[in-house]
């Protein structure tokens, strides 16, 4: 058996929640590094038929960790987004006004009816660098069916669901932003 690894990455054709060149919120934000529940976090792939079993794949396998690809998605989805002034995964020579926080809590193909369905369940932070009070958060279990038994649709879908999530979240700033002038 020859092992095969997956990506997460951006969708083909996504649509950011903005399109337009203001910045919403007036300061540089940290992203932090995406934590996955250990169960998930590994490079192996996880499979679940029953509520409370996992299995992982032997043969199909995350090409990188999935909390590298999951922060790495969230850095380029903010700058390709007018959200905040700047943002970074680390900053040396200035402190960020805000600092993005994200918990990966389920990552993992279910098994439902003779179909298999794209997991995540998710919650992302953002707050206020300095005194480190959430401003908004916003929490998500989602689940969508793939077409057919396929891991590349499976990671495919997986990206789908997490920019979803990355524009119900950004539709939350803009409206505090909105609310905060």
């Amino acid at each position: 058996m020859v092992t095969k690894y997956y990506l997460i990455e951006k969708p083909p054709s996504i649509q950011y929640a903005m399109d337009t060149d203001t910045t919403w919120l007036n300061g540089f934000c940290e992203i932090s590094p995406v934590q996955i529940s250990p169960a998930y976090g590994t490079q192996k792939i996880v499979n679940r038929s029953n509520r409370y079993e996992i299995v992982y794949y032997n043969y199909h396998q995350w090409a990188q960790l999935p909390g590298v690809s999951f922060t790495l998605l969230l850095e380029d989805y903010f700058t390709q987004t007018p959200v905040f002034k700047g943002v970074s995964t680390r900053y040396w020579r200035l402190s960020p006004v805000y600092k993005l926080r994200t918990t990966i809590y389920k990552l993992e193909i279910v098994e439902q009816e003779n179909h298999l369905l794209a997991h995540i369940s998710l919650e992302i932070i953002l707050s206020a660098n300095t005194e480190d009070k959430t401003l908004i958060s916003h929490r998500a279990d989602k689940l969508l069916k793939l077409e057919k038994k396929d891991l590349n649709e499976y990671a495919n879908s997986i990206g789908v669901l997490f920019y979803q999530e990355l524009n119900a979240f950004t539709e939350k700033i803009m409206k505090y932003a909105l609310d905060n002038k």
